[in-house]
């Protein structure tokens, strides 16, 4: 029997001091849970969240391996502890290190949206600064200091009250951001879709759609052909899901197996010298001709069936230690 999770319950910060920083150089995602402490490191979602009593005295920072401590006995604590994992850790200055990460998360999460209400997001930012221990003074006047340098240096458009990132300045940014936005697109889509790909599903499952063709593969009967109606089936409910084009290595692997030129058909004698003349034999030609076409068909029914298996089973998108058919799904409109 499995040992029920602590209930987890959000706490209230300390604000009297300002935090010690620790850097840990390298990923302790994998450690991260043994250290009996979480920490949701979102800037729209700053809450912070805590799995023990009393409220622990440290916020790991997953995304830029940072710890954020309550002071400087509870950095020293942080770092020896993690001693004996032969991790690399150095303390930061935050006056130095916290313009630099967090006008790149600025940047980052305002290229998530066309614009932004600036008083909206100096609350937000403010708020995770205050989670990690930073008086809300200090938070404050962090906030306003990086948005003012980043528009003044053209990274961030000001107008009136809203912001918006200045993707010739940030262009990286933009495209990751610019993929995560279609990306939801696509998993929105695959929730509305779902009972159109179940049907589609069903209909490349079928005898007819699936046990006969494969059967005419190894009788060599030119019936085989038929696997391109289910084929194409998934084809085009497949292109539903995104206004990306597919992936190139799955584009050529259904157009080498779509439809045209005829299989070898059984027991044709003119069929059989042709391929003799060329050095090969009636079974080279009949695999050489079928195979793509049965090929083509077991990625295209792959595909749909991540489709629908994660578009039943996903209650939110996961961002992190993705399930190898979502990440193979993802890889269909190169989201991935």
């Amino acid at each position: 029997m499995e040992t029920p999770m602590p209930t987890q319950e959000v706490v209230e910060q300390p604000t009297a001091s300002l935090p010690a920083m620790v850097l840990f150089e390298n990923e302790l995602r994998h450690v991260v849970e043994t250290w009996d402490m979480a920490g949701n490191p979102g800037l729209m979602n700053p809450g912070r969240i805590s799995r023990k009593e009393p409220d622990p005295e440290r916020f790991y920072d997953e995304e830029d391996g940072i710890a954020y401590c309550q002071n400087d006995a509870a950095a020293a604590r942080a770092e020896e502890e993690f001693a004996s994992l032969k991790r690399t850790t150095r303390r930061l200055d935050w006056q130095q290190e916290i313009p630099r990460i967090w006008k790149r998360r600025i940047v980052r999460d305002l290229a998530m949206h066309a614009e932004f209400p600036e008083k909206e997001l100096i609350e937000r930012i403010s708020a995770a600064l205050v989670a990690r221990w930073f008086p809300e003074e200090s938070a404050r006047k962090i906030t306003g200091d990086c948005l003012n340098d980043l528009v003044a240096g053209g990274s961030v458009f000001r107008q009136d009250d809203r912001l918006r990132v200045n993707p010739e300045k940030h262009p990286e940014i933009w495209k990751a951001q610019e993929e995560s936005r279609e990306m939801e697109i696509f998993y929105h889509n695959l929730k509305a879709k779902l009972p159109e790909l179940k049907r589609v599903l069903a209909g490349a499952s079928s005898h007819w759609g699936y046990e006969d063709p494969i059967y005419r593969f190894y009788h060599q009967s030119f019936k085989v052909d038929g696997i391109w109606e289910s084929t194409d089936d998934i084809v085009r409910v497949l292109k539903t899901l995104s206004e990306r084009p597919f992936n190139k290595w799955f584009e050529r692997i259904i157009k080498e197996g779509g439809p045209g030129g005829q299989p070898v058909l059984e027991g044709n004698l003119e069929d059989y010298v042709k391929a003799r003349l060329n050095g090969l034999s009636i079974e080279d030609e009949w695999l050489k001709t079928t195979r793509p076409k049965l090929e083509a068909f077991f990625h295209a029914k792959f595909m749909l069936e991540m489709a629908v298996r994660y578009g039943e089973g996903l209650k939110e998108m996961p961002t992190q230690m993705l399930p190898s058919g979502w990440a193979a799904l993802l890889y269909l409109f190169d989201l991935r």
